[in-house]
Parts: C-alpha cells; sequence; structure tokens
C-alpha cells in the first residue's frame, strides 16, 4: 500500500517521495489506487502549484507512472490544472502519450467544450491549452486522433462532437504551453 494516504496535501506527500530512494518512491507511486491518485491530481485547492511540481517530478522518476496521474486527472470533471510551472502541458505537446492518456484529453476537451464548461474567467486560456494539446498529440500520432475511437457508441451525436474536435484542431493558439 502506498505512503500517499499517509498525507493530506500533494505537497507533503511529493516531499516524502523525493527524500525517498528513486526505486522506493516509484514502488510507493505504483502502488497508489485510482482514487488516490485522483485526489494527489484533483484536489486542488491551494495546491496547483504542489500538483504540478509533483507531476513534473513524476515524469523524472516514472513516466509510466506520469501518464497514469494525467489520465486520472483528465478523467474527471474538475477544471484544468493552472499553475506557474506548466510543464505538464509541454510534455503532453511534446512526448507521444498512450492511447488512454489522449482519449482521456480528448473525451474531456469535447466535453466541455460541448457543454460550455469552461470557466469563463479562464475560458480562453483553457481551450488554448488543450487544444495546443491535442493538436500536438494528432500531429505526434501515427494515425492521428480519431472520434470514433473515443466515442464508439455515441453515433447520434457525433456530428456534434466533429464539429467541437475540428474546431479544437484548427484553434489557432495565442497562449503556448508547448516549450514550457
Amino acid at each position: 500500500m502506498s505512503n500517499s494516504t499517509k498525507y493530506h496535501w500533494t505537497e507533503e506527500y511529493h516531499d516524502t517521495l523525493k527524500d525517498m530512494n528513486p526505486n522506493d518512491a516509484i514502488k510507493d507511486v505504483e502502488s497508489m489506487s485510482d482514487h488516490d491518485v485522483l485526489y494527489r491530481v484533483n484536489m486542488r485547492k491551494f495546491q496547483q502549484d504542489y500538483i504540478a511540481d509533483y507531476l513534473e517530478y513524476l515524469w523524472e522518476l516514472s513516466p509510466k507512472d506520469f501518464w497514469r496521474h494525467i489520465e486520472i486527472m483528465f478523467s474527471d470533471e474538475t477544471e484544468l490544472l493552472l499553475s506557474d510551472n506548466m510543464s505538464f502541458v509541454s510534455i503532453l505537446c511534446n512526448e507521444v502519450a498512450p492511447v488512454s492518456v489522449i482519449n482521456s484529453v480528448v473525451k474531456y476537451t469535447v466535453d466541455k467544450w460541448i457543454c460550455d464548461g469552461f470557466e469563463t474567467i479562464n475560458e480562453s486560456l483553457y481551450k488554448d491549452i488543450l487544444s495546443e494539446i491535442i493538436q500536438e498529440q494528432n500531429k505526434l500520432s501515427i494515425s492521428g486522433i480519431k472520434l470514433i475511437d473515443i466515442y464508439p457508441s455515441d453515433q447520434s451525436g457525433m456530428d456534434e462532437l466533429e464539429k467541437a474536435f475540428n474546431e479544437i484542431i484548427g484553434r489557432e493558439i495565442r497562449n503556448s504551453f508547448k516549450s514550457w
């Protein structure tokens, strides 16, 4: 069982991991339940910067665990993580993500896009960040992102999904984090 459950704040858990032998830290992160991961990446109150630093550390420690955290982060309705450290977005723009992660990011983005689910004050920034991630992953993918693979049973709403997806793919990015 992971030590993660011993800590309320992501910052405390992150500091503990950094003090551990890297192999022990990897084992601890790998033993986290999906619920523990969701809590670490989406319990945002006063923790945005710490969560972003934690994700950056995970990338250096274990890319496999980084991708798991990203996938779970985008499986929730929580607003996009904004921080002084947006390196996780740069990683998402420059590294080939696992298909499950891409699907999670696309579904999160398209669903929010269609439902006007973005926080109004940051809507343009959120749309730029998410669009840039999807545009870059679409370029990195051998066959491109296909909505039918993400929404296989939603044939009746496919026109609306494709319209939103095309807006995302065609969006001009004003706030780029690719080269963070």
